[in-house]
Parts: structure tokens; C-alpha cells; sequence
């Protein structure tokens, strides 16, 4: 999600009138990934020309990433258009910071309309991926602890191993160091034993003195299939944050350069081509439905047939200890191999 909403702002790259949000403190040599939209783009370009949006292929590769890693599906509902714009200095202002205090991570989440089981919910994304030395340094470093709640010592020792207190700023670690490669809740177990790789995954039960964040924490450490449930709804009502719609904004060709001031307008929306009856709505995805609703589905076949070639991307790209067979031909997915040892 960009900093406007999901409206794929965050793929723009520099141009004269813009810096992209790639650059900004929490994307920075941290996205990853983007040679994958561009492909699934040129697909579906080739199939039905400017029908498909960036906004709705990342929605989409969000929800079959987390699939192909053992979670659960959630309907994902089409109909976004891009931004034409996007602002390197709200990205850095607005996106959270891996050092956030929890009364900023919440006052951030409110905003946006979304409540503290969301924060905890969206938080439990940290299941999968990694982070830089660059971002978790203070976090191993800083010398006060809240005494009610201490990191995890031997962890600590580990990272510090990891990440000197000086360079070494684009060594990874995993964001869960039980199971990176897995989409599960062993993300919340560790939080609760001080092993968040973060400040703002130990905040979560670091700071939270009144107990309420921490009921979320221990509900989904305690029920995957309920975290599974709520990340769902979660990410279906993140995905309907000041998103464009009708003549708003554009249907890029190119996910990534600066779009042009061609702007097709009156579009029909795409759809929700993979809606699962299967899977209860929500009221909040209800709200949603509402605004990205189609009026008629576009390019069936190439889409659902894009479906699976997601699914199967991502499956190589994760499990691929060096660079993937299919479309993350060059996403980094190794992680520092002193610290495989110490695992």
C-alpha cells in the first residue's frame, strides 16, 4: 500500500516530478519484488489491454503469497485504478517505522479506520520476510528495557552477532526466526517470549500496560485458524483505504515508470473474479464490495489462469534459497547464514 491508500503509488519510480516511495526510510532496500508485478502486468497487457490495474495485481499477489505459504484465502475484490502521483515525503512521514512506540503504531492505524485487532493482525505479516541491521540495530542496542517485559537475551546476543552496532546496515534477519518460510502464527509466540525482531513487533506486548493488545496477541498465538481469519478481514479493509475508482486516477501500462497523462477513463470494474462462497463476508468487506463491486468481469480466463502462475511464482520464490525458477527472478530470499547457524 502506498501512503495514499492501495493505490499502487508505492511502485511509481523517480521522474522529474516525482520521487519514488521506494525511497522512503520504511521501503528502503526493503521492498522487493517488483520485477514480478511487471511480469503478471505484461500478461495481462497482452490478454486485455489497460483493464487491470497495478493496485488490484498487488492485492492480489498480497492475498496468493500468503496462500502459497500455508494461510488462508480471503476474497480479494477488483476495481482500484493507480495513482498518478506519489510523495517520498508523506511515504516517510505517514508508513510506520520499524521503531515505532505502540501509541504511534495505533493513532496510525486509526486513521486509516483501522482498530488495534487489525494492528495485531496485520502485524502477524511479519510471519514472513526480513529486515535489515539497519532497521533493527536500536532495538538490540538501546539499553533500556521495560522491566515488565525484556527481550529475549540469547536472541539479542544472536542478532547482536548479526548487526554490529556500526555497518553491515543491508544484513538481513528474518522477521520469524521459528518458521521464516511459513505462513503461520509462530510470529505471535515469539513476541511473547521476546524474540519480535523489531520494536514495533515487541511493542505490541512491550508496551501495552492496560493488557488490551496483548489479549490479540495470545487469541491469535493460542488459534491460528482464528488469526488466519482476521488477517483476512484485516487485509480486506486495508485494501479498501482511499482506493480510486471510475474516471479517479488511471490504469497504468507500465506498473513501475512515471504514467502518462493518457488517462483512460470510464472503465468498468474488473470484479471479484475469485470470490470464494466458501468464505463468509465480512461487514467490513460488505463496505468494500460496495465501492470496487464490478458491473462486469474482464478477461475471465487470462486472469484466473494469471491466478495460478501467482501462486506458483511465489511458491519459488520462497522456497528458493538462492534466485527463484519463476517470476522473482530476482528477489533476495536468502537470509544471513550466521544466523542459520544459530538456529
Amino acid at each position: 500500500m502506498g501512503w495514499q491508500g492501495c493505490d499502487a503509488s508505492v511502485l511509481l519510480d523517480n521522474s522529474e516530478s516525482i520521487v519514488s516511495e521506494k525511497q522512503a526510510g520504511p521501503n528502503k532496500n526493503s521492498l522487493r519484488g517488483f520485477e514480478v508485478i511487471d511480469e503478471i502486468k505484461e500478461r495481462l497487457e497482452e490478454a486485455c489491454p489497460q483493464m487491470v490495474s497495478c493496485a488490484d495485481i498487488l492485492a492480489l499477489a498480497a492475498r496468493d503469497a500468503v496462500v502459497s505459504r500455508g494461510g488462508h484465502r480471503w476474497n480479494v475484490y477488483f476495481g482500484r485504478r493507480d495513482s498518478v502521483n506519489a510523495s517520498l515525503e508523506d511515504a516517510n512521514k505517514l508508513l510506520p517505522a520499524p521503531n515505532s512506540s505502540l501509541e504511534t503504531l495505533v493513532a496510525n492505524f486509526q486513521k486509516h479506520g483501522l482498530d488495534t485487532r487489525d494492528l495485531v493482525a496485520l502485524s502477524g505479516s511479519h510471519t514472513l520476510g526480513k529486515a535489515r541491521c539497519l532497521s533493527f540495530r536500536q532495538g538490540i542496542y538501546q539499553e533500556e528495557q521495560l522491566q515488565h517485559h525484556k527481550r529475549d537475551t540469547s536472541y539479542q546476543q544472536i542478532l547482536r552477532s548479526i548487526c554490529p552496532q556500526s555497518g553491515r546496515d543491508d544484513v538481513f534477519a528474518p522477521l520469524d526466526s521459528v518458521s521464516p518460510a511459513r505462513f503461520d502464527n509462530l510470529y505471535f509466540h515469539n513476541i511473547i517470549q521476546g524474540q519480535g525482531l523489531l520494536i514495533s513487533d515487541n511493542v505490541l506486548v512491550s508496551e501495552d500496560v492496560e493488557g488490551d493488545i496483548k489479549k490479540h496477541v495470545w487469541n491469535f498465538a493460542s488459534d491460528q485458524d482464528f488469526f488466519y481469519k482476521s488477517f483476512g478481514n484485516s487485509m480486506i479493509k486495508m485494501g479498501g483505504i482511499n482506493v480510486l475508482t471510475g474516471e479517479e486516477g488511471e490504469i497504468r501500462r507500465n506498473c513501475q515508470p512515471m504514467p502518462t497523462i493518457d488517462i483512460v477513463g470510464g472503465m468498468d470494474a474488473i470484479g471479484n473474479a475469485f470470490e470464494n462462497p466458501s468464505i463468509e463476508s465480512s461487514p467490513m468487506e460488505k463496505v468494500v464490495s460496495t465501492k470496487l463491486k464490478p458491473s462486469k468481469p474482464c478477461c475471465p480466463t487470462a486472469i484466473s489462469k494469471l491466478e495460478f502462475d501467482i501462486g506458483e511464482g511465489m511458491e519459488a520464490a520462497i522456497d528458493d534459497i538462492g534466485l527463484p525458477k519463476n517470476l522473482f527472478a530476482k528477489a533476495e530470499t536468502r537470509v544471513s547464514s550466521s544466523f542459520n547457524r544459530a538456529f
